[in-house]
């Protein structure tokens, strides 16, 4: 009987603590900013006004590699020298996909001529589950009278909001090799959703 009650007691603590475990839980994840680069994918500058030097671009991937390279890229672009280059007008969307559920997309715009806009609306989904079949897929454009130009599509797979759920702030997720250095970071807040 003692081994029985043990038993059925040691199953619902296993039970239990399989339930509150990371990989089960729900979250929400919300896209809070962008930080673009300072050339297209093809070297030119935003609305080709302003000339971005072979220096400034060495200077940027020397930040890219920096042990914290969020904050040396944000100290890199609040350079004095880099205030006569022409800065995007980000517009987007980011769609999450989820298993086998609907695709669910959200459009936003950032703040004009910035090089790290905050979206608005921020793209913001609740009840996700932190596990192997979620990815967000956000593509970029630089908004333009005419046409507006690509910045660029990268892809935040369900590690990297693991990662993001973990730090319990604004995670920074370097996406610069998924865009050719056209989008450097996507800013990602990922809390419990109660």
């Amino acid at each position: 009987m003692k081994r029985l009650v043990l038993l059925g007691l040691s199953g619902w603590l296993l039970v239990g603590c399989h339930a509150s475990s990371p990989s089960s839980s729900f979250v929400q994840v919300r896209i809070t900013d962008v930080t673009v680069g300072l050339v297209k994918t093809d070297g030119r500058p935003w609305d080709d006004v302003g000339v971005v030097s072979a220096r400034d671009i060495a200077d940027l991937s020397s930040a890219l590699g920096a042990p914290d390279a969020a904050i040396a890229v944000t100290k890199f672009l609040a350079r004095p020298a880099l205030e006569g280059i022409d800065k995007p007008d980000v517009l987007g969307s980011a769609t999450m996909f989820l298993g086998a559920a609907p695709p669910a997309k959200r459009e936003f715009k950032g703040q004009p001529n910035s090089q790290k806009p905050s979206l608005d609306p921020a793209p913001v989904w609740r009840n996700v589950p932190l596990d192997d079949s979620t990815r967000i897929e956000v593509t970029l454009f630089d908004e333009d009278l005419v046409n507006d130009d690509a910045l660029g599509t990268f892809v935040i797979q369900a590690a990297d909001l693991a990662a993001a759920a973990e730090s319990g702030v604004v995670h920074q997720l370097q996406v610069a090799k998924q865009t050719g250095n056209s989008v450097l970071f996507v800013g990602l807040l990922v809390v419990p959703d109660p």
